[in-house]
């Protein structure tokens, strides 16, 4: 159910500085975005939630096949992309513990049901607007939908946060420095989660992500988050329990676009509703660039 803010897009600028830098100690990498492209991606998504309490076992499990775009909408003066996001089809399904599983398809179905409602209403319409830097950082997004649908299609994982917000951020952020085959770097963000219903906590996490490779013009970049901040209430670790995925991506240099990305979460949390309590959140997600009608498949490695 965690469609709309998952689209994997990014692109570039066609009035921004060169992609491959000048430096003669690296490539600086750097997206390509360029007014009126639509730019498409297929996208699978599979979570199993399970929860522990003493004999007490409950698995949670949902599934989802998409199709989405991001279109160019202008480019300022400085360079930042204004971009819309859309989900064109989804194919979804959801099971909780042994009950029967329930199932939507936005291509097949006149009929849905109420767990897929909310969902069913956004195919095709814009769910949000983001301003984008040529690097990736997120100037500020913006959810397009009416805001009783806003809240039935996003999932509360942590408390409202500022409209530039890096957890909110679709896009892998690049550094400003040049960079060569090894080099690594770091972004923390902070992410604001709920004590209780009237008090909120602030806490850091750090993505680290390593430039593994470059071959054929395509950059493959590997990374993991993690949390920083020392978290011991439970509610709270439940909060967190899939914000710290690992994965890799592949970007093409030429192009300024992103091709390919794989996310992974799995993560265990021990005593998080009592002391026989446990709670793991096992999470993969892939997504893939979908070439232009009569164009090959951009990744070839």
């Amino acid at each position: 159910m965690r469609i709309l803010l998952t689209l994997l897009a990014v692109a570039s600028l066609c009035c921004g500085g060169p992609t491959i830098a000048d430096d003669a100690d690296g490539m600086r990498l750097r997206y390509k975005f360029e007014v009126g492209d639509t730019v498409r991606y297929h996208a699978t998504h599979s979570t199993k939630l399970k929860t522990v309490k003493g004999r007490s076992t409950e698995i949670v499990q949902d599934e989802s096949d998409s199709e989405q775009h991001y279109r160019v909408v202008k480019i300022d003066e400085d360079g930042i992309a204004t971009l819309e996001l859309t989900t064109d089809r989804v194919k979804m399904s959801a099971q909780f513990g042994n009950a029967k599983p329930e199932s939507y398809d936005s291509t097949l179905d006149e009929e849905v049901s109420p767990r897929f409602a909310a969902i069913a209403k956004t195919i095709g319409k814009p769910l949000a607007r983001l301003e984008v830097q040529p690097n990736g950082e997120l100037v500020s997004s913006k959810p397009l939908l009416p805001e009783s649908l806003q809240r039935r299609v996003t999932k509360p994982v942590t408390s409202p946060t500022a409209d530039n917000d890096p957890a909110k951020n679709i896009f892998a952020v690049f550094p400003e420095k040049p960079l060569t085959v090894g080099d690594t770097w770091r972004e923390s963000f902070k992410v604001r989660v709920n004590i209780d219903r009237h008090l909120e906590q602030t806490v850091t996490l750090l993505r680290v992500s390593e430039l593994s490779s470059l071959k054929n013009g395509l950059a493959t970049i590997k990374f993991k988050t993690s949390l920083i901040t020392p978290v011991h209430d439970g509610g709270v670790r439940v909060q967190l329990l899939q914000r710290t995925p690992s994965g890799t991506l592949v970007f093409d240099v030429e192009r300024g676009q992103l091709v390919s990305r794989t996310v992974i979460i799995d993560r265990t949390e021990v005593g998080v509703i009592g002391s026989d309590s446990l709670m793991r959140a096992v999470s993969l997600r892939k997504e893939e660039l979908i070439p232009e009608s009569g164009e090959d498949t951009v990744v070839k490695r």
